[in-house]
């Protein structure tokens, strides 16, 4: 990541935990949290959210993974955009229960038009922080475009070009 946070100065890189069913190896995620602070770069985590994965496992291998890379998890985001394993509302719940029973904090990553395709704008998620996905270049968080019962969003991802870029409310920054 080095190459990258000299060109972009981010305040903090949010970094992919990595379960270990996935084809990338949690090497990845060390490699990367280790990158960002050796460039004094605070850290954040988010978990890819697949529905054929014990939801429990699943945040209990990222939180441990979490704590191995030295990743700060004031929030552990839940990736929820999956097309082919997309996660229930039930599974969405057991992940949710699993991060609060280990001290953790637990947010949603997602875009508005996964949450309309796959929850059907369902708003009983609405007291997590958002964080979303909506690729408009522009990083002004109040121009998200709300759904799911959210009165604001927490951080809002306004590009992906060359890399993922984010906006923050609160104490999370670029």
């Amino acid at each position: 990541l080095t190459e990258i946070i000299g060109t972009f100065h981010p305040d903090k890189v949010i970094v992919r935990l990595y379960l270990p069913q996935e084809a990338i190896s949690q090497q990845h995620t060390l490699a990367q949290a280790l990158s960002a602070h050796e460039n004094n770069i605070t850290t954040g985590g988010y978990v890819w959210c697949y529905s054929d994965l014990v939801p429990e496992t699943t945040i209990k291998n990222a939180i441990e993974l979490a704590k191995i890379a030295k990743v700060n998890l004031d929030i552990l985001w839940l990736d929820v955009e999956d097309i082919h394993t997309p996660p229930s509302v039930n599974w969405l719940k057991r992940a949710i229960d699993e991060c609060y029973k280990h001290g953790v904090q637990p947010g949603i990553y997602t875009a508005s038009w996964w949450w309309w395709l796959f929850m059907q704008d369902n708003s009983e998620f609405n007291h997590l922080p958002l964080w979303a996905a909506q690729y408009d270049f522009n990083p002004d968080i109040n121009t998200v475009r709300l759904f799911g019962g959210w009165s604001q969003a927490y951080g809002k991802q306004y590009s992906n070009s060359p890399v993922d870029i984010s906006t923050f409310r609160e104490s999370e920054v670029d």
